[in-house]
């Protein structure tokens, strides 16, 4: 597990655009550097960012993109990581890779937070930051920004719906059962778009499951 100092680790790093005329270049040169990348998927992700580098955005904007690009990578190389599960050495040096991807979208999260605090991109980037920390072991950081994102002023709701079942979860993974009722409640009071299909019955199920631990751990 990584301990809670993980982003006093990952030093800062402005957006890409930020700063001097050539730093634009900078999270490429950096994927190039510590990845090696030299599958299709991983030169998409270099050849993606070029291509939103050299687009005409506001700072915030261009910097989210980033993030958007790396979380399709994720994407791909989960897909090909299935594909080869018999293959170990591939899939360790996937693991690793991935790691150092979602560390990068860390620091880009850090970095829009630091110098956009106004940014309306500024609520899915907490909740990007929240389940980047999560996935890189550090829960204790992801709480504290799941709560950030339940908290955040706008009109939007599904983030925090999402947010606080996330909160739910590691409530109860920490044994904190009567904490993760209160959340569970607490999701009533924001709406969340299922989308079509069987989405809001499979939600509900979820749910369920996480009411139905919370009481048997109580009873312990």
């Amino acid at each position: 597990r990584t301990s809670n100092s993980t982003q006093q680790r990952l030093p800062a790093m402005p957006p890409i655009g930020l700063g001097t005329a050539g730093s634009r270049g900078t999270l490429a040169v950096t994927l190039r550097k510590h990845l090696k990348m030299t599958r299709f998927f991983y030169l998409f992700i270099i050849i993606s960012i070029s291509s939103f580098a050299q687009q005409k955005a506001n700072e915030d904007e261009l910097a989210y993109r980033e993030i958007q690009t790396l979380e399709r990578a994720i994407t791909i190389a989960d897909l090909e990581n299935n594909q080869n599960e018999s293959d170990v050495a591939r899939n360790e040096f996937s693991k690793e890779t991935l790691r150092k991807i979602r560390l990068e979208i860390l620091r880009i999260s850090d970095a829009i937070i630091e110098y956009f605090p106004k940014s309306e991109y500024l609520y899915e980037t907490l909740f990007e930051k929240a389940i980047t920390e999560e996935l890189l072991g550090d829960i204790d950081a992801a709480e504290k920004s799941y709560k950030k994102v339940v908290s955040f002023d706008t009109a939007k709701t599904d983030l925090k719906n999402v947010s606080l079942k996330n909160l739910a979860r590691i409530s109860i993974q920490k044994k904190k059962y009567k904490q993760a009722l209160n959340y569970l409640e607490q999701l009533k009071n924001f709406k969340i778009s299922h989308g079509c299909g069987n989405g809001e019955d499979a939600y509900k199920e979820i749910l369920d499951e996480m009411y139905k631990q919370c009481y048997e751990g109580l009873k312990k």
